[in-house]
């Protein structure tokens, strides 16, 4: 989630990632403390890394959201028997959480213009692709470790400070005309990645 702008305000999302495991999910032996106990409850990279198989098959433990898709319309489709399906059901109900999280928060945010910020949020999909947040980083990982994170990350980076720049001109107190033309263009369709504008204020 992208505080592009702050006066006024303007959050965009970008869909991310999905951390896989690499030991398929059970409760036999959970809280035995084995790396493939603890790597069978959590996706984490630190925790995965000291999983036997980690070195050769990291590529296995990150999904694009399109693979993801495709594996859900694949494997589970009583939960996702479309894409349209699995995009509202995930992706748009992601988008309503993330959006409720900043409306909950931003009367208590600084306000201040010239200032942007990155968030990632952590979200774990049940069995239903019922979407639950886990948490909310002010720091998010931007390694470039596997080829979805190669393909992803650094574009990412790019689109987030161009667009700062170019919603914060210098000498200004605030950026809502170019915010404005922003939105009437339709700027986030034309960035290097796919974005939703949540809010806007």
């Amino acid at each position: 989630m992208l505080i592009a702008c702050t006066k006024p305000y303007l959050v965009l999302t970008h869909t991310g990632y999905a951390r896989i495991s690499l030991e398929e999910y059970g409760t036999e032996g959970f809280g035995s403390g084995t790396k493939e106990d603890r790597a069978c409850h959590m996706t984490n990279a630190s925790v995965q890394k000291f999983h036997p198989d980690f070195k050769a098959k990291k590529e296995e433990t990150i999904m694009t959201m399109d693979q993801v898709r495709e594996y859900m319309l694949a494997n589970n489709p009583e939960a996702a028997p479309s894409a349209e399906v699995f995009d509202a059901k995930v992706i748009r109900r992601c988008n309503e959480i993330c959006r409720l999280t900043f409306e909950s928060v931003k009367d208590r945010l600084e306000r201040k213009f010239g200032c942007f910020e990155l968030f990632g949020l952590d979200f774990l999909l049940d069995k239903d692709l019922n979407p639950q947040l886990i948490e909310v980083n002010t720091n998010p990982a931007l390694f470039t470790d596997t080829a979805p994170q190669a393909s992803l990350l650094p574009k990412l980076v790019d689109d987030t400070v161009k667009l700062a720049l170019q919603l914060h001109p210098y000498g200004q107190a605030d950026g809502g005309e170019e915010v404005r033309q922003f939105l009437e263009q339709g700027g986030h369709q034309l960035m290097q990645l796919p974005y939703d504008v949540i809010y806007r204020e």
